[in-house]
């Protein structure tokens, strides 16, 4: 990574901020580069794939992120012509609001890990930080992957004051509280699980209003490949 200021490097800053912040719902959670961890306890997240995941929220695709990379801030306020892709966070680095990227990921991940509770009352978002070992999806790189979707979908509809608000996620979190996420069978930890799970919340935050909706078409189709 360069020293000089770019997606990557706040990316970066956002990832080691969300890992090291005691109370942050990703809290030791992100196993860092060169990090030491013993034989069996290394932490569900990786660096890279957190930090990639934030600049491909950015920028257009990996080549765009390249030539970002050398950019001033302000240039990222255009978008390519006919891009619909939701880079949520484009707009907070072009201009100079970091800090809000790592605000969201605390609101939004604090509400999951607040609202997705099992019957004992354990955080379904909380692992063990003695293993390694994944009970349920959302402990999974493809239960963040679901979550980071569905928290785009969001952002969409919520007002920009809102989106610093627990209580406003909460409210979109909660429709989706009767989902099972350690049923392994419904969500093995596989990358097509990335997209049940995602679909699953989809449709319990967004209900179909027609069968032929393509969410539940899609969803069918998953389901059936897994059979």
């Amino acid at each position: 990574l360069t020293t000089g200021d770019s997606p990557q490097k706040t990316a970066l800053q956002v990832v080691l901020a969300m890992n090291s912040i005691e109370g942050s719902p990703f809290y030791d959670r992100i196993k860092l580069y060169g990090g030491s961890y013993a034989k069996g306890q290394s932490p569900p997240l990786s660096q890279a794939t957190m930090v990639k995941s934030i600049v491909d929220r950015i920028s257009e695709n990996s080549r765009q992120a390249e030539l970002d990379r050398y950019s001033p801030r302000r240039s990222l306020l255009q978008r390519t012509p006919g891009s619909s892709k939701p880079l949520i966070f484009r707009k907070y680095y072009a201009t100079d609001q970091d800090s809000k990227i790592s605000d969201i990921f605390y609101y939004f991940f604090t509400s999951v890990r607040q609202v997705f509770i099992d019957a004992s009352g354990k955080s379904f978002w909380d692992f063990d930080p003695s293993s390694s070992k994944p009970e349920n999806i959302l402990q999974t790189t493809a239960g963040y992957f679901s979550l980071l979707q569905i928290l785009a979908d969001v952002l969409v509809e919520v007002e920009e004051n809102e989106r610093f608000d627990f209580m406003r996620y909460t409210e979109y979190l909660n429709r989706a509280i009767s989902l099972k996420f350690d049923d392994q069978r419904r969500y093995p930890f596989t990358t097509k699980s990335r997209s049940i799970l995602y679909l699953d919340m989809s449709l319990k935050i967004w209900p179909a209003d027609f069968p032929d909706d393509e969410r539940l078409i899609r969803l069918d189709e998953l389901l059936r490949d897994t059979e």
